[in-house]
């Protein structure tokens, strides 16, 4: 047979600062360990007020709840050795200056302060490059987009962006929904005697141009081995599995070939994408 007994304290206990002595009752309701529960409650009678724990008559460390505002209060020299664990929000709480809390339906740590809700910068890096030139005879000055292969990265990170350096080497895959950053510098080397002029843009998932104010122009001189760099920088709301490439295309009837630079110019052509914030 189980059996349930109950133990009521009623005591009074002087609390710091401005908060007034009050009555705290505390019940404890154990049950055998079939049962295994046990509760302690302050303010049982719910009378109200603040409510504060001091731990040691000397320490400066306390816990007090604020009734008024329906939170609790943790002293300054209060630490927690571990890591705390924020409950999910879907949406933003009341404002309070300094208020922390995580909203689950965006993935994205916020805070309050300077009178406005703002975004903790997650900035997750991917950095992609051509090492060669593609072989020294990779040629943009073309009439369709030619999309610019990256045999090497710098940086990237696995959790967010998804690359191969071999097969579909031009597509730089994104694994979060979010706003990104895309940056890119393109640079190429006219092979014959004619001037050269180059368009590139950011293609998302092989088809679509969502921002042309990305797009970038150059014009290399009329005589062999001169240069041109093309390089953009614009922002991007991408979904998960969303892909990039850096596509080229020549501009008018220039003839010829433009190669990407290569030999002692490693690197010269790359990509980079941040992560700003998840959506």
């Amino acid at each position: 047979m189980k059996k349930l007994f109950s133990i009521t304290i009623t005591a009074t206990i002087l609390i710091l600062g401005l908060i007034p002595q009050i009555s705290i009752a505390t019940t404890k309701q154990a049950r055998n360990a079939q049962g295994g529960e046990s509760t302690f409650v302050l303010d049982v009678n719910d009378v109200g007020g603040d409510v504060a724990l001091q731990f040691g008559e000397t320490l400066a460390e306390s816990l007090t709840w604020d009734s008024a505002n329906l939170e609790f209060n943790i002293s300054d020299d209060f630490s927690i050795d571990g890591y705390l664990d924020l409950g999910d929000q879907t949406e933003d709480p009341s404002a309070n200056e300094g208020r922390l809390w995580f909203r689950s339906d965006t993935d994205n740590l916020m805070f309050y302060a300077d009178g406005k809700t703002q975004e903790i910068g997650v900035i997750e890096v991917g950095q992609f490059y051509d090492s060669d030139g593609n072989g020294g005879s990779f040629n943009i000055n073309t009439v369709d987009w030619t999309a610019i292969p990256w045999d090497s990265e710098s940086f990237d990170e696995d959790e967010t962006y998804s690359h191969d350096t071999v097969t579909n080497n031009s597509q730089i895959t994104v694994n979060d929904t979010g706003l990104y950053k895309i940056n890119f510098s393109v640079s190429h080397e006219n092979n014959t005697a004619v001037r050269k002029n180059i368009r590139c843009a950011i293609r998302i998932n092989g088809s679509t141009f969502p921002n042309v104010a990305a797009d970038s122009f150059s014009q290399s001189g009329n005589t062999t081995d001169a240069w041109g760099t093309n390089n953009s920088s614009a922002l991007f709301s991408l979904s998960t599995n969303d892909y990039y490439e850096i596509v080229c295309k020549k501009v008018g009837s220039n003839n010829g070939s433009a190669y990407l630079t290569a030999g002692s110019s490693e690197g010269v052509s790359w990509t980079s994408i941040e992560l700003i914030r998840r959506q």
